[in-house]
């Protein structure tokens, strides 16, 4: 593994549990075992280091959906791959999607922006399937902030899921689609009323 490569491992892991500001470039010498010289060769600093890992964890998933939306599917089934690629992303990149959603508010104002245009795409690629179900009027019209809605509950599942756990990561992103086509559905006191 080349040393770069084992510096932003390290970095990823020690900004998931420590946070951006709680750690230090010595942390990252020492969980290394390079010096200061070294590590500044290959990265630059510290920023950089925050800004590659979010970075390689948005861009990717942008040219991904991207990919979905193009497709000829229903919008459901569009949302539903969206599901199933974004909580396989946090499974897959626990450490780096912990430090991006969490840390890269961190960033200077010209990577930040760089960070919140590829957000931004993403978010429009998401909106546009759903304004797609809603033109073919499978869903209602409910706004611009449904984006932030289905986004939010599907990328903050980083902050407890659990691989090992008793649901998979299909079956999660499957149930959370489910609720946001059908909603909570009627329950058995409903037939009763």
């Amino acid at each position: 593994m080349s040393t770069k490569r084992r510096i932003v491992q390290a970095a990823t892991r020690l900004f998931a549990e420590k946070g951006y500001l709680g750690t230090g470039v010595r942390d990252i010498e020492d969980a290394v075992g390079i010096r200061r010289g070294a590590l500044y060769y290959h990265i630059g600093n510290k920023e950089n280091l925050l800004f590659e890992i979010a970075h390689g964890q948005i861009a990717s998933m942008n040219a991904r959906v991207a990919e979905i939306a193009e497709t000829d599917v229903r919008p459901e089934e569009k949302l539903r791959a969206v599901a199933h690629l974004l909580i396989q992303a946090i499974v897959d990149n626990q450490l780096a999607t912990t430090v991006f959603f969490r840390d890269w508010i961190w960033l200077g104002d010209e990577k930040r922006e760089e960070i919140l245009a590829i957000r931004d795409a993403f978010e429009d690629q998401v909106a546009r399937i759903i304004a797609e179900g809603v033109d073919a009027g499978v869903w209602v019209d409910r706004g611009p902030l449904v984006v932030k809605g289905v986004l939010g509950m599907l990328n903050h599942t980083y902050m407890w899921f659990r691989p090992q756990g008793s649901v998979s990561a299909d079956e999660l992103a499957d149930t959370y689609v489910d609720i946001l086509v059908h909603g909570l559905g009627p329950g058995p006191a409903s037939a009763e009323e």
